[in-house]
């Protein structure tokens, strides 16, 4: 049963000092993240700039998203397991009982998810045009075959990606979160390659091949300084205890997930039979917003996790209210004024990023019209990825899954809905309007259970962030209507340097406590 903090007496002057420690060596290590992440970013970043210009919103590019995408929805329970509940069991064995049982552990956890995503890749290889047509009911002809052809190919993937999860365990437990995200380069620098050199020849088969070669080559460059993991015998029997333990969280892990890849299926179906190229331009969209949060998300989720798991190991509950507050008003801060600049500049945005090549006038305006409703849950989308970790680390997994539930639920009678009326924009709306409702259910559960005067200072610290958020607004409608500025890319950089001064002018104004903070987190460290 998990403990809360008003469960718990005041921690001492020790624990307070022990917690602002811990805090600022993890200032140095989301440094490093938020640099390298942004390497990774703009690999991307890149990549989906040579895709759209080789491809544009055409059919072949519809079939490469959809087949890149079963595979991941497909095994998103192993995979999830792997990342929620494993980590904090493998944490609490090399603490209590030492590292070598701690590996002992996860080598045998090796054996069984080795065995279960190859029966499960052998079962998808044989029904792959099921599989196809439940996905894409829609896709026919020349584009469903190829589908079939691509999904086939891409599905043993899974194993190594699996496999690459479980070792990134033994680098996040022992906090050195920098280099899976090194080798994670490694995948997107094969596929840039691979569409740079071949695409021309081989079409969408040469983002095909870059995706496999990179999911390989980036297991590769993860096992190889771990390899000792994979010698010996492995001792199955020794893990009954554990799979139990395991089994017990994951059931709910899975049944939140099960039906978040429901709503997935379904989010898919509805989409390919929209106009040809909405699963494309939705998949530009949501790959952009993706980039928009992933360089502050990113760092803060991989710390995070590990931090919370650690904490609750130790008791410290105190410090673990406290990280929590600090990074979602961390992630307040950053991600709002991008939103907001987002949706005032989104036309800018996607014709800097992809107007080139096939991505022409047409594909534009599409993805544009999505991209304005997917950027609305940028915020609510990385506060709830910081609160499901934030749970998942006490081994509540019920809670995030009924909410996940609900969210799904929402999603779900949204698409059929809004998609009639905004085609793939709806689907993009629905998802954000889902994201807002989970994300308020699993905020307001942590509140009603406890201190709730950890988080009225993160209340005030809200309504700043607004305030000047409004303020940039203000700015950039005002200026909008006055000026005019032909070159998208020189408006972009105009409007964001004017809209960053304001914001953050503001900003220094009312709260010059949370900037301060902000900048401390990230740069603090680095600096030394």
């Amino acid at each position: 049963m998990e403990i809360y903090v008003s469960d718990r007496v005041q921690d001492t002057k020790s624990d307070r000092q022990v917690s602002e420690m811990s805090i600022k060596r993890l200032k140095g290590t989301i440094g490093g993240l938020v640099f390298m992440t942004f390497f990774s970013q703009f690999l991307s970043f890149v990549r989906e700039i040579i895709f759209a210009y080789c491809y544009g919103t055409e059919f072949e590019a519809d079939a490469y998203v959809m087949a890149s995408q079963i595979p991941v929805t497909l095994f998103a329970v192993v995979t999830t397991a792997i990342n929620t509940v494993i980590l904090p069991v493998y944490i609490d064995k090399k603490e209590n009982k030492g590292g070598e049982c701690a590996e002992v552990f996860l080598k045998s956890f090796m054996a069984v998810f080795g065995i279960l995503c190859i029966g499960l890749t052998l079962i998808a290889e044989v029904s792959a045009e099921r599989i196809v047509r439940l996905f894409a009911p829609y896709f026919v002809g020349e584009i469903f075959d190829l589908t079939v052809v691509y999904t086939r190919i891409l599905f043993p993937t899974i194993i190594l990606t699996a496999l690459t999860n479980l070792i990134t365990i033994v680098y996040h437990a022992e906090k050195n979160f920098i280099y899976p995200v090194t080798a994670a380069l490694l995948q997107n620098g094969s596929v840039i390659v691979c569409m740079a050199v071949f695409g021309r020849k081989y079409s969408t088969g040469a983002a095909v091949a870059g995706t496999v070669a990179g999911i390989a080559l980036n297991m590769i460059f993860m096992l190889a300084p771990r390899v000792r993991i994979l010698l010996g015998p492995v001792r199955l029997s020794d893990l009954r205890q554990d799979i139990w333990r395991v089994l017990y969280q994951v059931i709910p892990v899975t049944v939140g997930v099960g039906a978040a890849e429901i709503n997935r299926i379904v989010d898919r179906a509805i989409a390919s039979g929209l106009d040809t190229g909405s699963i494309t331009s939705l998949n530009y969209s949501n790959k952009l917003t993706v980039v928009l949060s992933s360089l502050i998300l990113s760092a803060l989720a991989t710390v995070a996790f590990q931090t919370f798991s650690s904490c609750y190991v130790k008791g410290q509950f105190r410090e673990r209210s406290s990280v929590l507050t600090q990074y979602i008003t961390v992630l307040l801060v950053l991600l709002i004024p991008v939103t907001v600049g987002a949706m005032l500049l989104k036309r800018e945005i996607i014709a800097v990023v992809f107007a080139r090549g096939a991505f022409d006038e047409t594909a534009l305006n599409q993805t544009a019209a999505v991209f304005q409703y997917a950027v609305i849950g940028i915020v609510f989308i990385a506060v709830r990825e910081i609160l499901s970790k934030y749970f998942f680390s006490s081994g509540d997994m019920k809670t995030p899954m009924v909410n996940t539930g609900i969210g799904v639920f929402v999603n779900i009678i949204l698409n059929v809905i809004l998609s009639r009326f905004l085609g793939a924009g709806g689907l993009a709306l629905a998802a954000s309007i889902s994201s807002i409702t989970v994300c308020s259910l699993l905020m307001v559960k942590i509140i009603l259970r406890e201190d709730k005067a950890v988080y009225k200072k993160m209340a005030v610290d809200l309504i700043k962030i607004l305030a000047a958020a409004a303020g940039m607004s203000a700015c950039l409608l005002f200026f909008g209507s006055r000026m005019t500025i032909h070159s998208n890319l020189l408006k972009l950089l105009v409007y964001t340097v004017m809209g960053a001064c304001v914001y953050f002018a503001v900003l220094w104004l009312t709260g010059r406590d949370i900037l301060r903070h902000t900048a401390e987190t990230f740069f603090h460290e680095v600096k030394k």
